[in-house]
């Protein structure tokens, strides 16, 4: 009987040995290159939110000073169009 344990007790330890070396290699090679990648997708999404946010700005200045014109060209032909009629009025009398 002592044989048999000797050799659940062997097994035991051999197999003991392949799971930590697998867990060592995980925490030393795995891990650290995942961390990385992670690492480098953060900072260049970051990156990105930033472009997008300052493009996002610049065009919106961009739009404000063109609606802006238009509004006053808008202005400008309503007034023409109000002065024109009140000229028309004005001849009629």
């Amino acid at each position: 009987m002592a044989l048999l344990s000797q050799k659940v007790l062997d097994n035991r330890r051999r197999q003991h040995a392949v799971v930590t070396a697998h867990k060592r290699r995980i925490r030393d090679e795995v891990l650290p290159s995942l961390a990385q990648t992670k690492r480098a997708w953060y900072e260049s999404s970051r990156e990105n939110n930033r472009k997008i946010k300052d493009t996002w700005h610049t065009q919106r200045a961009k739009v404000r000073d063109i609606q802006r014109t238009q509004k006053l060209i808008h202005k400008a032909k309503i007034l023409a169009h109000k002065r024109r009629i009140r000229n028309e009025l004005a001849n009629q009398r």
